[in-house]
């Protein structure tokens, strides 16, 4: 069951409270993209994992939380432009809006999961040019951001090449594919990257679950 509450929070960036839905729990029923993202009903609530100042236009999963340097980016014309939208829905807009503060404080794979969680917003908006932008963003991010400590061996590897074949480029996730197995993965890893290589060679750029590489169909 998901639950959801309404709460005050107090900008960090402008000290302006306003009210927000938080996400109290959710759960996840089927299986995940390849790309991570979650099944239904956890896959709906993305509404609630990032938040708007309504004043002064700071995007973060919460506002009342600012690492040094974001107050500074917000007032920037880099960060204005960014509000603005660029042609992205307004959920997607918020989400590269935090990427934006994220990439200029330094936090490059938390950039890059929240230009991911842009490319989602596009593609439950049918807006397939949006959602091609925000992966190659993300993929330019999470290249950069390289592998988290407790990731499994090819694991990031293979996040890149989802995000590189559902952005039509065929060529980098089959490189990507070929860097994924140089890192020794496991059995499950394994059978995600061969999985991919498949829908590389059939020029499939759409979306998948790990249903079918993981034999369980």
């Amino acid at each position: 069951m998901t639950m959801i509450f309404s709460a005050d929070v107090t900008c960090a960036v402008c000290g302006e409270t306003s009210a927000h839905e938080v996400l109290a729990s959710t759960n996840a029923m089927g299986y995940c993209d390849l790309d991570t993202r979650p099944p239904p009903m956890q896959r709906h609530t993305m509404a609630r994992w990032i938040q708007r100042c309504p004043t002064c236009g700071h995007c973060a999963p919460s506002l009342d939380e600012a690492p040094p340097g974001v107050a500074e980016a917000v007032r920037s014309e880099a960060y204005r432009r960014k509000l603005a939208g660029g042609g992205l829905p307004a959920l997607a807009t918020a989400f590269a809006c935090h990427a934006h503060l994220c990439e200029v404080t330094g936090r490059t794979r938390d950039a890059g999961w929240a230009m991911v969680r842009a490319a989602w917003v596009c593609d439950d908006a049918d807006d397939a040019a949006a959602a091609r932008r925000c992966r190659e963003w993300a993929l330019e991010l999470l290249s950069r951001g390289g592998a988290g400590q407790e990731e499994q061996a090819g694991a990031h590897a293979a996040l890149l090449v989802d995000l590189a074949r559902r952005a039509g480029r065929l060529d980098e996730a089959r490189a990507l594919v070929a860097a994924g197995r140089a890192a020794g993965p496991d059995e499950v890893i394994g059978k995600l990257l061969t999985f991919q290589e498949a829908l590389i060679d059939a020029g499939d750029v759409g979306c998948h679950t790990v249903e079918r590489p993981l034999g369980r169909a």
